[in-house]
């Protein structure tokens, strides 16, 4: 039932991109971090290598429709022109397609899937040990269901055996799994003995999200995160063996792992920052538009302020000319790398419209 696919025509391409940016939660999640330049999260965002493989995937492991369309034309999504976004990530001229699943029980909005046509993609495939790489945690009522869907239309499971391991899950004692995306995107599923409290409808299977994101150098990147983006990053676990990451991802027994975490500011998202020593292990090397590179919108207050800060402390800005992009409705965006060429999409609001018949 969820393989239908919708096209998107190139008003409706560009209004849905500054649309899904500009949404703001109706209020604070319970125990969310205190805003600051970062006031909040957008979607994750996957650079794929045809979008219409990616949303029956999608839509069947998350359960909704792309884009929250129940109804409406059925078709393949088609390339079409749209300056603003190619310009976004750093490939002006080039046509795009898109489309985005919602997340249900997380603020993070959705699974967005950019897709873009050119020449000059670079593909890179994302392994959990490799610097530059990210994971979608996905908190589960049922593994096994989402263990089916996830061995679906061009996924495929990593896990050794392809069975779910015991775990010490983020929320406590349970089961985990680790595959991957059409594209090799790296999907965590994770099913706590305890179930927490959510948001998600009961029909749901899918009840929240976290991010997992590897880099090289732990105490660097906390340090960058810190000091670019006022993330309270606080450490979670030292150096040592991880019999858990071992059973999980297939890692070798003498793998060494350090990891600390954040709730992204304004939000009660969580994010952790994991480095694995002891295997082979390599910087990702991924580019904006690329397949298999990962962008994490961020809402933020001073879009200046915030990239300004960003390449004080080491990064580079992925979009055209080095600058932000505008979107017609008068909402900022641009997109940075870190060290670890890991992509942040920062996000200013449109300016307020003023009132029919005042100044």
């Amino acid at each position: 039932m969820f393989k239908r696919i919708y096209l998107v025509s190139l008003a409706a391409s560009i209004a849905l991109v500054a649309s899904l940016a500009a949404q703001q939660p109706a209020a604070p999640a319970p125990g969310a971090a205190p805003a600051g330049a970062v006031i909040g999260v957008g979607t994750y965002i996957h650079l794929v290598s045809d979008v219409n493989n990616s949303i029956p995937f999608y839509s069947e492991l998350l359960g909704a429709m792309p884009n929250g369309r129940a109804n409406g034309p059925t078709g393949p999504r088609e390339f079409a022109p749209n300056e603003v976004v190619s310009s976004l990530y750093g490939t002006p001229g080039s046509l795009f397609r898109g489309g985005t699943i919602r997340i249900a029980g997380s603020e993070i909005q959705g699974a967005e899937l950019s897709d873009f046509q050119t020449s000059d993609r670079k593909r890179v495939q994302p392994r959990l040990q490799d610097a530059g790489s990210m994971t979608l945690a996905l908190v589960v009522r049922d593994i096994t269901v989402a263990a089916a869907a996830l061995a679906k239309n061009g996924g495929s499971i990593i896990t050794p055996k392809g069975q779910p391991i015991s775990s010490e899950t983020d929320l406590g004692p349970g089961k985990a799994l680790l595959g991957r995306d059409p594209d090799g995107f790296l999907i965590g599923l994770e099913q706590p003995n305890k179930l927490p409290e959510t948001t998600a409808p009961e029909t749901s299977n899918v009840i929240g999200a976290s991010l997992i994101v590897t880099v090289a150098d732990l105490a660097k990147a906390t340090s960058f995160y810190k000091s670019a983006l006022g993330f309270d990053v606080k450490p979670a676990k030292p150096l040592g063996p991880d019999k858990d990451l071992v059973a999980l991802a297939g890692l070798p027994a003498a793998i060494k792992s350090q990891c600390a975490t954040a709730l992204i500011p304004g939000t009660a998202v969580r994010v952790e920052f994991l480095e694995i020593t002891g295997v082979d292990r390599k910087a990702l090397g991924a580019d904006a538009h690329g397949v298999g590179s990962s962008v994490l919108r961020l809402r933020v207050k001073d879009i200046d302020q915030t990239v300004a800060s960003l390449k004080a402390n080491g990064a580079t800005v992925a979009s055209a000319n080095g600058q932000p992009v505008t979107f017609m409705n008068g909402q900022r965006m641009a997109i940075v790398s870190d060290a670890n060429s890991i992509f942040v999409q920062t996000v200013q609001a449109a300016p307020p419209q003023p009132v029919r018949g005042q100044p």
